[in-house]
């Protein structure tokens, strides 16, 4: 079994489907040097998912399938543990994976988008994060490092959108969803992204349509969110926009961040 290093490297990424983006995803792993990977929208249901593939280059998977836009998987060079299927909105839909590893609580997931204010799916959107608010409540006080990290369809402030006008009071960048998403963060919660100092949050999402990636038109919706054990181990926190301009891409781009392996006070992962 491979040996923990010192600093561990983590991704997430919204891969838009694995039939078609497997080549990337794989190249991604091996040039970032990625130990563990949290993937969003993989679009296979479970009898399809690339395990024996994953394994060969030397990743331990735990995954929860199904076809069109869901799907969400967990990757990691080292065993994974206490795995849970979370379905948080009643729907049945898999969009919310969890496991442990070393003693770091791992929780991926893929919040809905939401469409439109006045359709069925804005309504699982919210639903899907007043059950996430409960489900890590609790993660808040626990010494185990955790990290939730993955598509939050939630961009939160004026500067995760390329154009905050044009996107005041639309779908990803509305009041409710924010609001929510903010109760979340205030009960002690960090996003890694904002531990790093810049004037604007990188984006991490361009739409397909409206050559939105050629003018740079993206928002910042893929981020981490830390607890405090997990936030003191944060060194880096970064967005790998260029596999965005890739032949075959997802309209995302990958998320990665370092963590040191030894909390100061602990021997918590």
């Amino acid at each position: 079994m491979t040996i923990m290093p010192p600093v561990v490297r983590v991704g997430c990424w919204n891969v838009n489907s694995l039939r078609v983006r497997m080549p990337l995803l794989q190249s991604w792993l091996k040039t970032e040097g990625i130990d563990i990977a949290l993937l969003q929208e993989t679009k296979v249901i479970d009898a399809d998912f690339p395990e024996q593939s994953l394994k060969n280059m030397g990743y331990y998977s735990v995954f929860w399938g199904q076809k069109t836009y869901n799907g969400v998987a967990i990757l990691s060079r080292w065993p994974l543990s206490n795995v849970v299927r979370l379905d948080l909105n009643g729907t049945g839909a898999a969009r919310c994976i969890q496991a442990v590893t070393h003693g770091l609580r791992l929780c991926c997931l893929y919040i809905p988008q939401g469409q439109d204010f006045d359709r069925p799916a804005f309504g699982e959107k919210l639903a899907f994060l007043k059950g996430l608010s409960r489900h890590i409540e609790p993660y808040v006080q626990d010494t185990m490092p955790t990290i939730i990290g993955g598509d939050f369809n939630v961009a939160l402030n004026d500067e995760d959108v390329w154009d905050a006008e044009w996107w005041r009071n639309r779908a990803m960048f509305s009041i409710p969803e924010r609001r929510l998403l903010r109760q979340i963060l205030w009960t002690g919660w960090t996003v890694a992204q904002w531990r790093i100092p810049m004037q604007k949050n990188p984006a991490t999402w361009w739409a397909y349509q409206g050559a939105a990636w050629p003018k740079q038109h993206g928002l910042c919706i893929d981020y981490y969110l830390l607890s405090p054990w997990a936030s003191d181990l944060l060194l880096h926190s970064w967005v790998s926009q260029h596999w965005r301009g890739q032949h075959q891409p997802s309209d995302h781009a990958p998320i990665g961040m370092e963590l040191r392996r030894n909390h100061p006070t602990s021997l918590a992962f």
